[in-house]
């Protein structure tokens, strides 16, 4: 073979190689894309209500993302539909913070919040039994939808949680 055509067949070469290279980054730049978008997309707040050795309720998050927009009501009357307390506690990031839930009536609490991507979510506690899950305005008469559907006083701000910065 001549010296030219080796020089062809190198020039060949080099770009076929080329080409695989870029097409394996691009398969690898689209496959990273949709993983970071699955990954943003799971970061789901899940607030719990919990007693501690005090008999004290507390919140706190133990979902994958952050709560925001806290909005605490209790001191339900069920009679008449409606909370009479309505409090903002701001949110709450991972599990290491909580938030004490202070209110001499501990029958029910209704925990509204929503996540990153203004989903909205509730967890409702109702003699001790805890439920939770995404806040879909549907015309459905199950318990959760009623409750979701008393009326809320002004809401307040609470003392003890200030804004997480």
């Amino acid at each position: 073979m001549t010296t030219t055509t080796i020089d062809h067949l190198n020039l060949v070469f080099t770009f076929v190689n080329l080409c695989v290279f870029i097409y394996f980054t691009i398969l690898v730049h689209n496959y990273n894309k949709s993983k970071d978008r699955i990954d943003f997309l799971r970061q789901v707040p899940l607030i719990s209500i919990e007693q501690n050795y005090n008999s004290n309720y507390y919140i706190k998050n133990v979902g994958s993302g952050p709560a925001l927009n806290i909005r605490i009501l209790s001191q339900p009357d069920f009679e008449n539909k409606t909370w009479r307390k309505n409090e903002i506690a701001y949110s709450l990031f991972g599990d290491s913070t909580e938030i004490e839930l202070n209110t001499f009536d501990k029958s029910a609490y209704l925990i509204l919040y929503s996540d990153i991507h203004q989903k909205k979510y509730y967890s409702y506690m109702n003699n001790n039994s805890l439920s939770f899950g995404a806040y879909k305005k549907t015309k459905s008469d199950d318990e959760i939808n009623k409750i979701l559907k008393f009326k809320k006083p002004k809401e307040q701000l609470r003392d003890e949680h200030f804004p997480s910065v």
